[in-house]
């Protein structure tokens, strides 16, 4: 990282549960217009995409007021297409946003492309991940809820682990099971309290644009289609960014106390200040471009 790209370091420290929800929400409305770029740039391809995949595929029967299926098998194959893109979208616009905010976070000038191009290139790590995390949650449900709680809290910080550690997929989960262990009450009640808040949110958006659109066009009509796909990039507009930030301070916390890590990143922004010649990070950040984190 040379001198002239370095913004003055952030004063990191702990923070308790209030602080990390109040800077999450200031570093999500200062850095509103790339975050929403990112957003936007993956979920209106794939909200016109699912637009066009329902109209094609079903047609409106107005005696019993449901939309049915033209052809069995166009309508089954339009579904698994609009279920790939779904997973395109919760792969790429939680990792370009931690990958974005880092950047914000730890003293950088945040730019949406590279952010965008970094959660592409790790994308299939982070799918990887999320099968191996889907599975364990998935039998953690099945032994009566609570051991998916426990594992999901421990698992909660593995995306920015991996995004901003270069881990693979398994070695994220290990690191996020290490950073939260010790801390697993303070990271239940900063999640649960995060998403509560996105829920609430998100819900009485949607309500409220629902409600306006709803005015404005029959629910199973093209123009009614479209405004319901509209709310729902609107509400996700908040929600990822939102949690895409809880997550990274939370991990940036957790970091700061186990391992000092506010040190660490104090010295390498003095380091970025000495001539070229004399930084040689031994272990340099590439996907937020930080050496800070190490590997």
């Amino acid at each position: 990282m040379s001198a002239d790209t370095a913004i003055a370091p952030p004063q990191l420290r702990p923070l308790a549960l209030g602080e990390i929800l109040d800077v999450s929400i200031k570093l999500v409305t200062r850095n509103w217009r790339a975050l929403a770029t990112v957003v936007l740039v993956v979920t209106v391809p794939v909200g016109v995409i699912s637009l066009l995949i329902t109209t094609s595929t079903t047609s409106y029967d107005p005696l019993l007021d449901v939309r049915t299926a033209d052809d069995g098998a166009a309508y089954v194959a339009g579904a698994l297409v609009n279920a790939l893109l779904q997973l395109l979208l919760y792969l790429l616009a939680p990792a370009a946003c931690t990958a974005l905010l880092a950047d914000a976070y730890l003293g950088r000038r945040p730019e949406w492309q590279p952010s965008l191009a970094t959660a592409a290139r790790r994308a299939p790590a982070v799918f990887a991940m999320s099968v191996a995390v889907g599975l364990g949650l998935l039998v953690g449900f099945t032994a009566l809820v609570i051991p998916a709680i426990f594992l999901g809290v421990r698992w909660s910080v593995a995306l920015p682990a991996l995004l901003l550690e270069r881990r693979g997929p398994f070695a994220a989960i290990g690191r996020s099971w290490s950073l939260v262990g010790g801390f697993w009450w303070k990271c239940f009640g900063t999640v649960f309290v995060a998403y509560l808040l996105v829920i609430v949110l998100s819900f009485a958006i949607g309500a409220v644009l629902g409600a306006v659109l709803a005015l404005l066009a029959s629910t199973d009509s093209f123009l009614g289609i479209s405004l319901q796909e509209l709310v729902t990039v609107g509400v996700e507009l908040f929600a990822l960014p939102l949690l895409a930030a809880v997550t990274l301070v939370l991990y940036v916390d957790l970091r700061v106390r186990k391992e000092g890590f506010d040190l660490a990143l104090a010295a390498d922004h003095m380091a970025a200040s000495q001539p070229v010649e004399a930084v040689a990070p031994e272990q340099p950040f590439e996907p937020a471009r930080h050496p800070a984190f190490g590997e």
